[in-house]
């Protein structure tokens, strides 16, 4: 090189756009993980379902900024969770509590929760390379799939959505 010459400047990789095309798979995703779990939005709570749900409004769950902070410094320290550290978890909980403690409001939170799963799935497909089809075909096996049923249909299951989620997410990005 010579030195009147500066080294050529890198492109950064920024990532394109989702298409139209795949917007629309990602509401067909998000869609398809609804109905195969829907059923689940008339379920009443199970077992420590509710229980945890209380606990969290006993320690003034809710949205407030003030209150998720004490979710954020203090761990759980009610008989049926022991001594956790789970923030994001317990902060989860202050959304049913926010919009009413009703098992169908948890209910849907659970398959939200589940469709943003299946759409990360799909999204981490295409930065493998995956042709869209392919990555759409492994989101929909994903949404209609057993596996994930306890913790779809169990409201205390939610750590796992959680924890798959924060994965999953970290995957597609």
């Amino acid at each position: 090189m010579h030195k009147s010459q500066s080294p050529p400047i890198e492109q950064s990789a920024v990532p394109a756009s989702p298409s139209l095309r795949e917007i629309g798979d990602l509401a067909l995703i998000s869609l398809l993980a609804a109905l195969a779990y829907g059923r689940v939005l008339g379920f009443a709570y199970r077992s420590d379902d509710f229980p945890m749900i209380r606990s969290t409004a006993a320690a003034g769950g809710g949205v407030d900024l003030a209150r998720l902070a004490r979710f954020f410094s203090q761990p759980l320290s009610d008989q049926l969770s022991g001594r956790f550290y789970r923030p994001v978890w317990r902060s989860s909980y202050g959304i049913d509590v926010a919009l009413g403690v009703q098992p169908a409001i948890s209910y849907a939170i659970q398959i939200g929760l589940f469709a943003c799963i299946c759409v990360a799935v799909q999204r981490i497909g295409r930065e493998l390379g995956l042709a869209r089809r392919t990555a759409f075909l492994a989101a929909t096996f994903l949404a209609f799939s057993p596996i994930p049923l306890e913790a779809v249909a169990w409201v205390a299951g939610r750590t796992d959505l959680l924890a798959v989620l924060g994965v999953a997410i970290g995957l597609a990005v």
